[in-house]
């Protein structure tokens, strides 16, 4: 991830670069080598990316009140040294000496990148909120396409924060980091922090920086319902893929819930077992259906709910900071004629058994696993249509609020980097006006507007 100092791109003359700057910690700390865990290197080279949009009140549907400073943009890069203070590793750089040397953590107050700029414009001149596609221009980053990380004698930053003021009075904050350093759930806890310290309020959660507690066990394990390999089958396709077509689509909650009572009436399940489809299985269930019905009957499909490990692990703090998610993966291999032949509550079910398989020795065992270099899954042989899916509509992203209110709407910024899958889908809570609904990301190659309607 580096800054984009060059405005190579289209609309580049409406671009005015105010200042760009690195952000330091308040108080710094002695540099420091920080250990990363085996969970952190199986995100290598990847962005997390969130774009905000912080709109003037007269735009936004249903709130009245006087238009005044949408947000304070000298006082948030104040806070953001305050913020670093806490969670010191955004400050930090990644360091890689050798082609072949694992990627390091070094937290030497180096600082985040700050970049603040103007768009001679309006928010629709550069983005399609209908529809929205990552950009590079609004991130400050030079790349969020799917590629190998240059990381510089200097090392690669491990945060990157882009303010941009558009004509309309609408801002944009976009925060890119690292996900060698963090997962979803630390970027969030780091942006409410944030919010929290630039309000005057106290963090309400204190980050946990302790990775020895996501080390592999020296002892061996057993691991149980968790499959190794150290090869990995796909398709070809799968395999030599650039960057796959991106759609955006919104779902209200009445829609969720029609999707889940398809799912339980489609079944001849007991009453207490349809209660355990959540809204979730059952949307997952559909887009995997969806993303999967033109393909060969016979080829084999998996699908992945990527799980937060920090509730299923016993005596872990909410607070850790780092990466601490894995896959859900169905035990038993499924091809598309199982899934597309069936109700959908077959495929719910499996997908809610493969979540709730998911406990604290399988979280281990993935760590245990993956420090040894192998992996703690098994492709089956010949094409296989991977599906990949990211639930974070429960996060709290409109409580990321400044003092000018929360953002009128909350967008994924970066793109899927993993060449085994040949589909990712991503779901954010949909914006206040919307309570309930979810904001789909789908990146496929198969992605049309009807097809997705039509789900």
């Amino acid at each position: 991830m580096e800054p984009d100092h060059c405005q190579n791109h289209m609309h580049d003359e409406k671009w005015t670069t105010i200042h760009t700057r690195l952000v330091q910690p308040e108080v710094l700390r002695d540099p420091e080598w920080m250990q990363l865990t085996p969970l952190d290197h199986m995100q290598a080279g990847k962005l997390m990316s969130f774009l905000f949009l912080y709109k003037p009140k007269s735009e936004i549907h249903d709130r009245n009140g006087a238009d005044g400073p949408v947000l304070l943009v000298d006082s948030l890069m104040k806070s953001l040294a305050k913020a670093l203070v806490h969670f010191y590793p955004f400050a930090g750089r990644l360091i890689k000496n050798e082609k072949h040397d694992p990627v390091r953590l070094f937290c030497n107050n180096e600082g985040a990148v700050w970049i603040h700029k103007r768009f001679d414009g309006v928010v629709s001149d550069l983005l399609d909120e209908g529809n929205f596609q990552p950009n590079v221009q609004i991130a400050g980053v030079s790349n969020i396409q799917p590629t190998a990380p240059t990381y510089g004698d200097s090392g690669l930053p491990a945060l990157i924060v882009q303010v941009t003021e558009f004509l309309c009075g609408t801002v944009s904050l976009c925060v890119t980091s690292c996900h060698h350093v963090a997962d979803g759930f630390s970027s969030l806890h780091f942006l409410r922090s944030w919010a929290e310290i630039t309000r005057g309020a106290t963090i309400t959660l204190l980050p946990v920086h302790d990775r020895s507690l996501l080390q592999p066990r020296t002892h061996n394990v057993d691991v149980g319902q968790v499959s190794t390999t150290t090869a990995t089958t796909f398709t070809d396709v799968a395999a030599a893929r650039k960057q796959l077509p991106v759609r955006t689509f919104r779902y209200s909650q009445r829609r969720i819930d029609e999707l889940k009572s398809e799912a339980q009436i489609s079944t001849q399940l007991s009453s207490s077992d349809q209660g355990g489809l959540s809204s979730v299985d059952c949307m997952s269930a559909r887009i995997w259906c969806t993303l999967i019905e033109t393909a060969e009957r016979e080829h084999h499909t998996v699908f992945v709910n990527l799980v937060d490990g920090r509730a299923r692990l016993k005596d872990f703090p909410k607070g850790y900071f780092g990466n601490c998610v894995i896959g859900a993966w169905q035990l038993n291999p499924q091809t598309v004629g199982d899934i597309l032949s069936n109700p959908l509550s077959y495929a719910a079910t499996v997908i809610r058994d493969a979540v709730r398989r998911v406990d604290d020795e399988v979280v281990r065992s993935w760590v245990d696993l993956l420090g040894k270099g192998g992996r703690p899954f098994t492709m089956p042989q010949g094409p296989v249509h991977m599906i990949l899916t990211s639930w974070m509509h429960r996060f709290p992203f409109y409580e990321v609020d400044f003092g000018s209110g929360p953002p009128a709407v909350v967008f994924q910024n970066s793109l899927s980097q993993d060449g085994l899958i040949t589909a990712k889908v991503t779901g954010l809570p949909a914006p206040d006006s919307n309570p309930g609904g979810v904001i789909l990301t789908v990146e496929a190659a198969q992605c049309s507007s009807q097809l997705f309607d039509e789900m």
